[in-house]
């Protein structure tokens, strides 16, 4: 994992801010490395020869090294060519082809022989028509690499300048032009800050250096760099753009039947599903450097005790040695507004602030599910670490917060973005059935049962369009998870929690796990249409709740019976991070100052960095 800045002007060179450098540092603490330089472009297109004018460019690369057996410092640089790669994120496989080595490494080194090869004109094209078949190369690459990425790569032969994310948007890149300077980055920085948008999950990038005026601007309609001389139409675009079909396959539309045997259902789905999963998992858990001390756990799990978790939990420790012990972080907040309501309606002296933190929701079903699984794999170190977050200290921290996952500007991203930013911190106490010792995670890996409910079902909204539309109104919905996956809040999410040089990976996102979800007709996943067949009770074992029934019929088979039959919570609910001081606010609005932050002394962010 790392951390991204880029600029290019036509003008001056632009110093990075204490701040900002600060923050890519936090993302990526083993290494740090900055380059300036300028190249000389033409005036326009058709004047090459003449008109000659400079473009200064600078990066700054930080690397969290958790691949390969040495730090590899960014940006990888091409002797030969001056090329250089930013490279942030974990590439699993390249096509079918697993790595077993630094993963920017290898992806540099094909990159770079793209270059070479076009380069030397091998096929009699002239250098500027190699310009076009070594771009298609270069995307076609990077199309098929699995695992989450973004990534900025310039190419020093053709002065050209690619860059983009995966199709989930798994990590983070921003983009934003203005005063004749084009930007990238991981973080936007200080709050507010100019105008930053998130680069589309969907595409590529590929900036034309040669071709670059002295003034450009991004839309905000397309997020393309255009040619304002030209006014802006689509054939003189300096970005081109390419969108990356999704590499997924629709959803299975087959629907249930009578014909379907009841009584051995769900039995070879959930386990090739368990299959996958641990697939997915190992690829994910495989050669993570250790802990500053050998004894830490490598790992932390981001447990509320709900369904998808604790499967991910069961799995880890059929993957991992015994030896080694794993972190559950499981986080609750002192929400003032929750403590007011429930003072009202019992003796407040009873409402301690142990209380607050006790009585959230996932302290409660985290605390079950840790039991549980204490008593299901007694051989293995659980330490559930309870991270309660004072109502003060949520203040101290709520600007950094806020600037950390900017552009996204709403409530409910601030409290989902507060719940996963002090549980990536990973500080709190171990509880166990004796005592309690104060802790902080070392654990650079952090696991997320993100995806799950996208892929089956887990969503209030799916059961209702079932209830409502039937089997089709509920494939309608799935479909459209599916075509907005990469439209989601991971970019966010890799902003806050990689702020504490941690990586957050996604089991269930995997691209085979997807795929494989997706070729599964609707009643190998969710159990509605069975439940109205009236063979219930036999495919779902008394289950009241049937949405994501192959998870739940999968935590039966892995002995988590207590979370098998649990319900869907989002985060900022089960934590209480939400509504903190008005119960009426909506979750679509802009975050505001709340008028009780202003008579507390609140510190600067930049005092918290």
């Amino acid at each position: 994992m790392c951390g991204i800045f880029f600029h290019c002007s036509t003008s001056k060179r632009l110093g990075l801010s204490p701040d900002m450098l600060e923050r890519l540092k936090k993302r990526g603490p083993d290494s740090v490395k900055s380059i300036d330089w300028s190249i000389k472009v033409a005036g326009s297109g058709q004047q090459e020869q003449s008109d000659k004018d400079t473009l200064y460019l600078s990066i700054t690369s930080t690397v969290l090294a958790l691949r390969g057996a040495s730090i590899e410092v960014q940006p990888l640089i091409d002797d030969n060519t001056g090329s250089m790669l930013c490279w942030n994120g974990e590439a699993w496989k390249i096509g079918n082809d697993a790595l077993d080595c630094n993963d920017s490494r290898a992806i540099f080194s094909r990159l770079i022989r793209i270059i070479a090869q076009y380069s030397h004109e091998p096929s009699g094209l002239s250098s500027w028509e190699s310009r076009g078949p070594s771009a298609l190369a270069i995307k076609d690459i990077l199309k098929s690499i699995q695992g989450p990425f973004s990534f900025l790569f310039y190419d020093a032969v053709f002065k050209r300048l690619f860059y983009g994310r995966d199709l989930l948007g798994r990590r983070s890149l921003l983009v934003q032009s203005a005063n004749n300077d084009l930007f990238l980055s991981s973080i936007a920085g200080e709050y507010p800050p100019k105008t930053w948008l998130e680069v589309p999950a969907n595409e590529f990038h590929e900036v034309d250096l040669v071709r670059l005026t002295k003034q450009f601007t991004l839309s905000k309609h397309d997020a393309s760099i255009s040619n304002p001389a030209c006014g802006g139409e689509t054939g003189n675009y300096i970005d081109k753009w390419t969108p990356i079909k999704l590499a997924f396959k629709n959803v299975n539309r087959e629907k249930y039947h009578p014909g379907v045997d009841s009584e051995s259902y769900g039995g070879a789905t959930v386990d090739e599903l368990c299959a996958r999963i641990c697939e997915s998992l190992t690829l994910r858990l495989t050669d993570i450097p250790e802990a500053p001390k050998t004894e830490l756990p490598r790992v932390a799990i981001l447990f509320s005790g709900g369904l998808d978790c604790s499967i991910l939990a069961r799995l880890c420790h059929r993957i991992l040695p015994c030896s080694e012990s794993i972190d559950l972080l499981n986080v609750a907040f002192q929400n003032p507004r929750v403590l007011a309501a429930s003072s009202s309606r019992r003796d407040e002296a009873s409402h301690t602030s142990k209380s607050a933190y006790s009585d959230c929701p996932d302290r409660i079903t985290g605390l079950s599910s840790y039991n549980e699984l204490r008593l299901a794999c007694p051989d293995r170190k659980w330490n559930f670490v309870a991270i309660d977050v004072p109502f003060g200290e949520m203040m101290l921290h709520r600007e950094c917060v806020i600037s950390l996952m900017y552009p996204h500007k709403t409530e409910m991203d601030l409290s989902i973005s507060l719940a996963l930013y002090f549980a990536a911190r990973g500080k709190g106490r171990i509880l166990d059935a004796k005592s309690s010792t104060e802790y902080v995670s070392q654990a650079l890996v952090l696991l997320s049962g993100l995806g799950a409910d996208e892929l089956f079902g887990g969503y209030g909204r799916h059961e209702k369009a079932f209830r409502s539309l039937g089997e089709d109104g509920l494939l309608n919905e799935l479909q459209l998870d599916i075509d907005r996956i990469g439209k989601r809040n991971l970019g966010r999410d890799d902003r806050v929690i990689s702020h504490w040089g941690k990586e957050v990976r996604y089991p269930y996102l995997d691209e085979s796990v997807i795929n494989w979800a997706l070729s599964r007709p609707s009643w190998e996943k969710y159990g509605f249409a069975v439940e109205n067949s009236g063979s219930c009770s036999s495919a779902c074992q008394g289950l009241l709740n049937l949405n994501k029934l192959v998870l739940r019929l999968l935590a039966i088979d892995l002995g988590a019976t207590f979370v098998a039959d649990e319900r869907k919570r989002a985060i900022q609910f089960g934590a209480r991070s939400a509504k903190m001081f008005d119960g009426k606010t909506k979750g679509t609005q802009e975050v505001q100052q709340p008028e009780i932050a202003r008579t507390l002394d609140v510190p600067s962010p930049r005092r918290l960095l």
